[in-house]
């Protein structure tokens, strides 16, 4: 999926006394109504990840953040003042305000947001902010305290605030949004042990996580949430082989999303007994898609074809082929269209545009299956009449009904389709942090401690049951990449319908 266009300004600047927020349930606070996401969440989550064999027992789990043995510890403990939150230690060495090691418990689990909310994509970084809060409402306990910092859109905003979070001794960062932004603050998220929640659809900034400073499973990573093509390219190809089509053809901008597109559908193919029999390419900027799709659909060979049946034809007097003739007229081509389905790797405007010249090439809809990946998952592209009976595999539309109508009833607009993704970030978040455990008995245990937090250890956000969220299932791999279980969707003239569900579960697997 490709975040939508944004423009930067027309969005005042977020002032600095609004970017500390805590959410405190109380009876005075209207609580929005609970959605089906949060109470799958709380299910799966507080079941699977308390019950990591890696890690121990859940009263095991601690919150410490470290830095390298070089520089001075960083405390997230039960000081009374949260300013001290921030305050640095000498090396292995943690004091409590009365100046002894206490038993923390019930203090406040710190969580970053790196967002645009200013500047480049701010539309989108106000809406990830806004779902986020609504997450907060659904899923968070009294400690929980989401921390937004404004990334400005760029990758120097970014690195900004990203020092700002891990000075308030952040225990997990969601975002950034944009890929050269995940790229200049991986390495300080790294060194400082803290795991990262990217926003973004760069497969390429996955980092997976280290190890712990004592063998544990911890050290810190970089997890992809953004919803991958991977998958996608592998589930429509699989449903089509299903529905007997077996020669694909491709057409795909020279671009890096459509590079692996194309490299997935390659190796993909072949397991589900499907031939590629045509890819096409085309420049990224490419201005006149005509000659470009009239070559993906053989046009001018299967022209000269008919040019030569046809004279072939006429040179004969017998009946069959006056018959033949007679059932040639009006037709532009002759032969079979050289797939039996296409797959188009492009959306936006120029899937508009691309669209009505199949029909135009002689590829009918109809015969030739039209298939389409997340980037189709675009409420505009149901404009697009040619594209009726298409197919591609995304998150199924239904499961995220009940999050846009509460969005929209909440803050007075449709959340962007992207904003699915900061709620179900901040409500993983929310749910690991709730459970309330002792963190440290004594100065040594404190001083051997991994460095990254155990509520938000790397074991834990890739245990392979997953989660369910607004996008239905998924879970993070220890590549850093996440893996969605996905529906296949067909474009009517009614909408987006599922024709093959997603699953709601994933089988345990063996890493």
């Amino acid at each position: 999926m490709r975040p939508p266009d944004t423009r930067p300004g027309g969005i005042e600047s977020v002032d600095q006394s609004d970017m500390y927020r805590t959410v405190t349930k109380s009876s005075s606070v209207t609580r929005l109504a609970a959605c089906l996401t949060v109470w799958l969440m709380l299910g799966m989550l507080l079941t699977a990840c308390s019950s990591q064999s890696n890690g121990g027992p859940a009263a095991e789990m601690y919150s410490q953040q470290g830095q390298n043995q070089s520089q001075s510890a960083r405390i997230a403990g039960p000081l009374t003042n949260a300013d001290e939150l921030a305050t640095r230690a000498p090396d292995q060495t943690i004091i409590l305000n009365d100046g002894t090691i206490g038993h923390p418990r019930g203090r406040p689990v710190k969580v970053g947001m790196l967002l645009p909310l200013t500047g480049r994509g701010s539309e989108v970084g106000q809406a990830l902010f806004q779902a986020g809060q609504l997450a907060m409402f659904e899923a968070a306990d009294d400690n929980f305290v989401l921390i937004p910092r404004d990334t400005n859109g760029t990758p120097e905003g970014a690195q900004a605030a990203m020092a700002s979070l891990l000075a308030e001794n952040v225990e997990l960062i969601l975002g950034p949004l944009f890929s050269s932004s995940v790229g200049a603050v991986k390495a300080m998220a790294v060194d400082a042990g803290v795991n990262m929640i990217a926003f973004t659809t760069d497969w390429r900034q996955a980092t997976p996580a280290g190890s712990g400073r004592i063998g544990t499973p911890g050290g810190s990573g970089v997890y992809v949430m953004g919803i991958l093509p991977f998958s996608q390219v592998d589930r429509i190809i699989a449903y089509a082989a299903s529905r007997g089509l077996g020669r694909l053809g491709i057409l795909a901008p020279e671009s890096t999303y459509a590079d692996i597109v194309v490299e997935t559908a390659i190796r993909a193919a072949p397991s589900y007994g499907v031939d590629i029999t045509k890819i096409t390419r085309y420049p990224d900027d490419v201005e006149d898609l005509r000659p470009v799709v009239e070559g993906f659909t053989d046009y001018p060979a299967r022209q000269a074809k008919l040019k030569a049946v046809v004279s072939e034809l006429s040179a004969r007097t017998d009946t069959a082929s006056r018959q033949a003739l007679r059932q040639l007229r009006g037709a532009d081509t002759y032969g079979e269209p050289p797939y039996d389905a296409a797959l188009i790797v492009d959306g936006g405007q120029r899937i508009s545009i691309i669209g009505p010249l199949l029909p135009f090439f002689d590829i009918d809809p109809r015969v030739v299956q039209l298939l389409g990946t997340g980037i189709w998952d675009d409420p505009n592209i149901l404009r697009e009449p040619t594209l009726e009976g298409a197919w591609f595999a995304s998150p199924a539309p239904a499961q995220r009904e009940k999050f846009s109508r509460d969005y929209q009833q909440t803050f007075g607009s449709a959340p962007p389709r992207i904003a699915t993704i900061g709620y179900d970030a901040v409500a993983l978040a929310a749910v690991l942090a709730r459970r309330n455990v002792d963190f440290y008995t004594d100065e040594k245990e404190i001083r051997d401690a991994a460095w990254t937090s155990r509520i938000y250890r790397s074991d834990v956000l890739t245990n392979p049951n997953g989660c369910a969220g607004t996008d239905g299932i998924f879970r993070f791999r220890p590549s850093g990449l996440v893996e969605r279980g996905l529906a296949v969707i067909e474009i009517d003239d009614t909408g987006f319908q599922v024709l093959d569900p997603a699953r709601n579960t994933f089988e345990e697997i063996v890493y």
